[in-house]
């Protein structure tokens, strides 16, 4: 007989598969606020029915497309402590403070700081972040943090006196039961707190690149082509790298496949994941320097793969994003082909850009550089039996459709 089952009492609870692991450390400002969202949602549901979190990582969630899953059930246990909230430390950690970031345009530093994956965001490293311009933009949020971290350092300096406000403390909560409106109304308005956050993304040039290019190539055509090339080899999963604001991830999530889309830009990744949100495409937008991946983390520098190892898909697309990676991110196209494998399992429709394609002379080079398609195609055949050419929307571009 089943262990579970010879059990005279037992709930047994689940949810259906997530194939697609993300991290908070590439999360856009928008999915980690959703993230947070959902972590106060459950914990206001549990409290209603005599449960809580006993702690709110974001590592508890995952993100199915667009929607944040809690997967943790571990963390669900019963309401006995006569505090608040046991995890409300952990929650300005790793939620709160990095959020306030966003806020405040400093979602780089956020994401950096979620890579301590014990102590997220301290409150002394958030207030040593602030700037006077960040106490106009948000001067209650930042006054009371500022003078909390005063407080907090003021009592750090004094063992004596932290040591007996301590017992003082633990003295009040074994004498005062902390009721259950009293905690719902705390979730409630930190609920409201996060809510009122705007993390549309820290702004940078490549948010209206498209809108920037020359008009005179048929980027309809390159539409339609990679369109058709979808239909064809009709992928269950595709990874879109370098995906600005996500035109190619959406043809590919609206006929069906889930699709990792990864960019360097904040503020496209932010965009492309409140559109896929508001649509309900299975699009799980990440921000990734494909020059400078993220690798694995956490204990013995394993706990948490790199994303290469988590965003393989049936098909890849690498489009207009060769003479970045190549010219400005001095990777050969030996590294590349070889990154390229290591994501695409079946199909990668890489763009390749010619030495003479305009935008090439807007790419600070420093160097001299001399490359060809053959090149390019020769590298690549070490990984993919099959490479088919075929014009792209312009003169001095190709598709090379490589196939395993």
């Amino acid at each position: 007989m089943d262990p579970i089952e010879a059990m005279e009492n037992y709930l047994l609870v689940g949810h259906p598969r997530i194939g697609q692991v993300s991290y908070c450390t590439e999360w856009p400002p928008a999915m980690l606020k959703d993230a947070a969202l959902c972590t106060l949602q459950l914990q206001e549901f549990l409290l209603e029915n005599g449960m809580t979190l006993q702690d709110a990582y974001p590592w508890n969630i995952l993100f199915d497309g667009s929607t944040p899953v809690f997967v943790d059930f571990t963390s669900i246990v019963p309401d006995t402590n006569n505090i608040i909230w046991k995890a409300t430390s952990q929650f300005d950690a790793f939620f709160a403070y990095p959020l306030l970031l966003s806020d405040l345009k400093k979602g780089f530093v956020a994401r950096s700081l979620l890579k301590d994956v014990i102590g997220g965001c301290t409150l002394a490293t958030w207030v040593g972040l602030l700037s006077f311009l960040d106490f106009l933009k948000r001067p209650r949020w930042v006054s009371r943090l500022a003078i909390s971290r005063w407080i907090e350092k003021f009592i750090d300096n004094r063992p004596e006196l932290k040591k007996s406000l301590r017992a003082k403390l633990e003295n009040v909560a074994s004498k005062n039961k902390v009721s259950k409106e009293v905690k719902l109304k705390y979730v409630r308005n930190l609920r409201r707190k996060i809510e009122g956050l705007c993390v549309s993304g820290a702004g940078d040039a490549w948010h209206d690149y498209y809108a920037r290019q020359d008009t005179e190539h048929d980027f309809d055509k390159k539409i339609q082509i990679i369109d058709t090339l979808i239909e064809r080899f009709k992928p269950s999963t595709v990874t879109d790298l370098g995906c600005n604001t996500g035109r190619f991830s959406i043809i590919a999530a609206n006929k069906g496949a889930k699709v990792f889309a990864i960019d360097s830009s904040e503020t496209c990744t932010n965009e492309l994941y409140q559109y896929a949100k508001s649509k309900k495409l299975p699009i799980t937008p990440l921000i990734s320097d494909l020059v400078c991946v993220q690798s694995s983390y956490g204990i013995m520098g394993k706990q948490f793969p790199g994303i290469l190892e988590r965003v393989s898909s049936d098909l890849v697309l690498f489009l207009g994003i060769m003479h970045h990676i190549h010219i400005a991110g001095r990777q050969s196209f030996s590294q590349i082909a070889e990154m390229l494998s290591m994501v695409a399992k079946k199909v990668l429709i890489f763009e390749y850009v010619d030495l003479t394609d305009p935008n090439n002379d807007l790419i600070g080079k420093g160097r001299e550089i001399s490359y060809s398609q053959e090149l390019v195609i020769e590298h690549l055949s070490k990984y993919f039996s099959k490479i088919e050419v075929v014009p792209s929307d312009r003169s001095t571009r190709t598709l090379l459709i490589c196939q395993r």
